[in-house]
């Protein structure tokens, strides 16, 4: 006896009509189902904090001098940091549309800056464990009918700390919005700062009227003494018309003018990040050295 053949497509109709009368017949029993299941599918909006706020929680960021990294990515690497276990490199799931919300880009940069970290394989090497650490790892997963990425994200945890340098990112940067308001320009910018910054006892105390030295975690700023020109070329971001980048840097009490350098904030000034309009200082003689170099 021959077996019959069946028509694939006639098929396909069958298991379609079916599905069909399926759904109208769980319709009829639970009007509100397709309502609960649109809030299953929805993803999850972030919501950025507005009371309790631990402005001491930070991730220690490598400091590497010679980043060849777009724009797009220095937005979004500490916004992904921010959202990963400090202790442990786990995986975590954020969709595209918060870390945009996050980063204060559109989700087509964020994916440039993702997939850039993603092609290139940067990496740490754990040099007590030898173990590679990625920057950044990614994987898709599905529930039902919903799909989603999730995230590893590598930075200086555990064993690294006694390997390499780093200094603190602070998760109130990003949790108080500002990192969101700031240009990408600003943002790179603000990242070499940081990375060229050092901490003296001396004029911190005469600053700050503190008799002894504050240890790490108290401290309140730093200072940067590189030239401007070079702290541009270590993230490769031009150096014409900065003054707006400085201004915006300021606003948001994350930097400020000191006699022959930059006080740069780890916690940013004062209590409320968010007061805007401060004092303006003015930046043009600090500028006039890019074009005198």
């Amino acid at each position: 006896m021959k077996r019959k053949k069946y028509d694939t497509e006639q098929l396909k109709i069958g298991v379609s009509n079916y599905a069909k009368r399926r759904r109208k017949e769980r319709l009829r029993i639970n009007p509100l189902s397709e309502y609960f299941e649109s809030l299953y599918d929805k993803p999850k909006e972030y919501q950025l904090p507005k009371k309790s706020i631990n402005m001491n929680r930070f991730f220690n960021f490598s400091i590497n001098k010679e980043w060849e990294w777009p724009k797009q990515t220095f937005a979004i690497y500490p916004v992904l940091c921010s959202q990963a276990d400090l202790f442990d490199n786990n995986w975590f799931q954020i969709s595209e549309k918060n870390l945009a919300k996050l980063s204060g880009m559109k989700e087509t940069s964020v994916r440039i800056g993702i997939d850039y970290l993603l092609e290139m394989d940067y990496c740490f090497h754990n040099k007590q464990t030898r173990e590679r650490v990625y920057y950044l790892e990614r994987e898709m997963e599905q529930e039902g009918r919903r799909r989603y990425y999730k995230y590893k994200v590598g930075f200086v945890r555990g064993d690294m700390m006694q390997g390499w340098k780093y200094f603190p990112f602070y998760h109130c940067i990003i949790e108080l919005g500002i990192w969101s308001k700031l240009s990408l320009r600003a943002k790179a910018l603000y990242l070499s700062i940081r990375m060229s910054s050092f901490f003296d006892s001396e004029i911190y105390a005469r600053v700050e009227g503190e008799e002894e030295p504050v240890n790490y975690e108290t401290r309140k700023w730093e200072l940067c003494t590189v030239p401007i020109s070079e702290l541009c070329r270590s993230v490769g971001i031009n150096n014409r018309n900065l003054e707006p980048v400085f201004n915006q840097l300021e606003e948001y009490r994350l930097i400020e003018k000191y006699d022959k350098g930059i006080k740069v904030y780890l916690i940013p000034k004062p209590d409320n990040p968010l007061v805007r309009n401060p004092e303006k200082k003015d930046y043009k003689k600090l500028i006039k050295k890019v074009i005198d170099q």
